[in-house]
């Protein structure tokens, strides 16, 4: 298993930033490879709620169903996902900073099972160079607003 985190203060009350994150509709605006997002299960986001996303990741395309697994209003949403033989918790944490935003995008990324064991540090150094540019796109958007 493999834990990623990264940092990064957003130029956004927290309350702004957590409604724009809140709606996954949103995904495909900041979250580097993401082209799609249909929510498949009705009313808004709860624990439980699930999400049809399509990406791609290491020039590869993917579906997946990503599932709420974990929701604070307004400080912490946290998805569960498994695809291509790997398991992805991740984590988005809000806290207020000066009229601005800290957001921590953690993530663990762990092989299913045990012949993509070999390449999970692969896979991860990908998802970190993914967060790190989602973060990135993600200050950027909030700054021209």
């Amino acid at each position: 298993m493999k834990r990623l985190e990264r940092t990064q203060r957003i130029p956004a009350e927290q309350a702004s930033l957590w409604e724009f994150l809140i709606d996954l509709d949103n995904l495909p605006r900041w979250q580097s490879g993401v082209e799609s997002v249909e929510l498949t299960t009705p009313g808004p986001i709860a624990i439980g709620s699930v999400a049809h996303v399509r990406r791609t990741l290491m020039g590869q395309a993917l579906a997946v169903d990503l599932r709420v697994t974990a929701l604070e209003p307004g400080r912490l949403l946290s998805l569960a996902s498994e695809a291509s033989g790997f398991k992805v918790e991740a984590a988005l944490t809000l806290s207020p900073s000066d009229g601005a935003t800290e957001l921590s995008f953690g993530m663990t990324v762990s092989a299913s099972n045990p012949f993509m064991g070999a390449v999970e540090g692969m896979v991860a150094s990908a998802a970190d160079q993914d967060i790190a540019t989602s973060l990135d796109r993600l200050r950027t958007l909030f700054t021209k607003e």
